[in-house]
């Protein structure tokens, strides 16, 4: 009887061990509009460790300009923006800890490109 008890005992700290594992994650969302509010649908959205500059991960935003980057590790991160009618943008730098479930970097504002505009 007490090797069963041990051994539920052991499954379950397993268990939790598991649990706490995969919440160590953050998810980073964001908007990306101009100048005049209006969203910028389909930009390039890339993730990058700070300060070395490696490639975490690249997106398209939506539609509307809404981007997420679900499960992203602890660390030091920047975004870069692209789109070929607007100028590229880089965030600040910013941190994800355990303590943080959901990272919003709110509504990014790019500016127009005017070389692209007046080619």
């Amino acid at each position: 009887m007490f090797h069963h008890c041990r051994y539920f005992i052991s499954l379950f700290l397993v268990f939790t061990l598991f649990a706490a594992y995969a919440q160590n994650s953050t998810t980073i969302v964001g908007r990306i509009i101009d100048e005049n509010a209006a969203p910028i649908p389909y930009a390039q959205v890339s993730l990058h460790h700070a300060p070395d500059g490696r490639v975490s991960k690249i997106i398209v935003a939506d539609s509307i300009g809404n981007f997420t980057f679900p499960k992203t590790s602890n660390g030091n991160y920047y975004v870069h923006i692209k789109n070929m009618t607007h100028q590229d943008l880089l965030t600040p730098h910013f941190t994800l800890s355990e303590h943080i479930n959901k990272h919003d970097l709110g509504k990014i504002m790019l500016q127009q490109n005017n070389a692209y505009l007046d080619e």
